[in-house]
C-alpha cells in the first residue's frame, strides 16, 4: 500500500477505514433527527403555546410539568385550562389562539423526549377537555369575538420592491 502525498513516513498513515452500509444511532441522534421536522415557526409556535400552559400552571400552583402526568389528570388539567387560559392583558384569547396553544401542547407531549402517542384533539379520554373546548369556542361565537382580523393585503408594487430587496441582500 502506499501513501498519499501528505505522509511524510509510511508509519504516518492510518489504514482506511471500511465504510459500512449501515451506520448505528444513539438515542439522541435519533431525536435530533426526528427534530428537524420541525419547521423554526412551528418551534417558536409550540415554545408560545407550552409557555402559556405552564404560567397558567405555576398561576394557580400546580406543577408545571404535565408531560408526564396520567391520561386522566392531563384531560382534567386541559379541560380547566382551556377556561380560564388568557392573555397578558386579561383578554379572552380567540378561536385561533386557543387552537394554536391546544395543538402545540399535543406536539409536545408527542415529541421526544416524551412521545406519548395521545391526541388530546381526539382521542376519546379527552372527551370532557374537548367538550370544554368546543363550548369555548361557541361562547366566543355568542360573544362575537370569534372573528379573524385579516390583515390589509400588500400591494402589487410594494411586494416588488420587497422582494427585489431580499434579493439584492442575498446576492
Amino acid at each position: 500500500m502506499s501513501c498519499p502525498p501528505c505522509c511524510k513516513f509510511e508509519t504516518d498513515c492510518e489504514p482506511p477505514t471500511k465504510k459500512t452500509r449501515f451506520v448505528s444511532l444513539t438515542g439522541d441522534q435519533l431525536d435530533e433527527i426526528e427534530g428537524l421536522k420541525d419547521e423554526k415557526n412551528r418551534k417558536n409556535q409550540t415554545g408560545w403555546g407550552i409557555r402559556i400552559m405552564k404560567d397558567w400552571l405555576r398561576s394557580t400552583g400546580k406543577n408545571p410539568e404535565f408531560e408526564h402526568l396520567s391520561v386522566e389528570d392531563l384531560n382534567n388539567v386541559l379541560r380547566q385550562f382551556y377556561a380560564e387560559m388568557r392573555s397578558q392583558a386579561g383578554e379572552k384569547y380567540g378561536r385561533s389562539s386557543l387552537g394554536a396553544v391546544r395543538a402545540a401542547i399535543n406536539r409536545l407531549i408527542n415529541s421526544p423526549p416524551y412521545n406519548r402517542n395521545l391526541n388530546i384533539m381526539q382521542d376519546r379520554e379527552f372527551n370532557t377537555a374537548n367538550k370544554t373546548f368546543k363550548g369555548l369556542i361557541k361562547q366566543l361565537k355568542i360573544e362575537g369575538l370569534d372573528k379573524v382580523e385579516h390583515k390589509i393585503a400588500i400591494c402589487r408594487d410594494d411586494l416588488k420592491k420587497l422582494v427585489d430587496t431580499q434579493r439584492a441582500i442575498d446576492k
